[in-house]
């Protein structure tokens, strides 16, 4: 039996691994820059790696989504075969027995217009006998791993679970885009406060950022002087304005007295 697996990531993993020791034929379908965050555990590496291992099953990638021959020959192996695509493109090329969408993507998903016989959805996004004939529920709790086959699974919260009173703070985020240079692996232990990346380009920033806090002052400064000496000339330019007009204004009087005298 060949089952599709779309994604590659921690549970669509876990789903390819188990599958794969039951005797089943293991077909995975990933984005061509995978997103998986535990990357040691996840056949998604495999994109990036071109072949990686989770608990001794082999994973190897396709870069054509069309190239059956090489699937194939990675499942004649004893092997997983990772394929770079995002579309689906392989459900009409391999004609898979099952598909699990394990991307958790977590929004609507379209149902796939390949006819397949068992088609299931992992976590928010499926509705069962909708876009798919079973969920299975990835919420933690006394739910989780249940099979759904009507309805929908528990909503998305959108906050990872409570470890030790910590929630929304266990998930870093990078705070600017760019290339992500690690500096601990899984099952490290870490300590408040400790380096865990860098992400390239970000620390130039910073540096640049120092530098124009350092100068900030002096140029404040700078145009303060500036602004003082252009009100110090406004203010000369309106006083000698205002003398002249005062000047005017006597000049005209002893005009006027003078015509008044004679």
């Amino acid at each position: 039996m060949l089952v599709i697996i779309r994604g590659g990531g921690d549970l669509a993993s876990g789903v390819a691994l188990r599958l794969h020791r039951a005797g089943l034929r293991v077909v995975m379908t990933e984005l061509a820059q995978p997103l998986a965050v535990r990357r040691r555990v996840c056949f998604s590496d495999a994109i990036y790696l071109g072949e990686c291992s989770v608990e001794e099953v082999t994973a190897r990638r396709v870069t054509d989504p069309t190239d059956t021959l090489r699937v194939l020959q990675i499942l004649s192996k004893g092997h997983i075969a990772v394929l770079v695509d995002p579309e689906g493109i392989s459900i009409q090329q391999l004609h898979p027995h099952v598909v699990v969408d394990a991307r958790m993507i977590k929004q609507r998903v379209p149902l796939i217009p390949t006819l397949v016989k068992l088609i299931i959805g992992l976590g928010p996004g499926f509705v069962a006998s909708e876009n798919c004939h079973a969920v299975v529920e990835t919420n933690r709790g006394h739910m989780l791993g249940r099979v759904i086959w009507q309805g929908p699974p528990e909503p998305d919260t959108g906050l990872p679970d409570t470890v030790s009173n910590h929630r929304a703070e266990r998930v870093l985020r990078a705070p600017v885009d760019g290339l992500l240079e690690t500096h601990a692996e899984i099952c490290d232990h870490l300590e408040q406060g400790q380096l865990v990346a860098e992400v390239a380009g970000h620390k130039q920033a910073e540096d640049e950022i120092r530098k124009l806090n350092e100068t900030l002052e002096q140029r404040i400064s700078e145009r303060t002087a500036e602004l003082k000496k252009s009100i110090d000339q406004l203010e000369k330019f309106n006083r000698v304005f205002v003398d002249r007009e005062l000047k005017m204004i006597e000049l005209k009087e002893r005009i006027a007295e003078l015509e008044r005298e004679a």
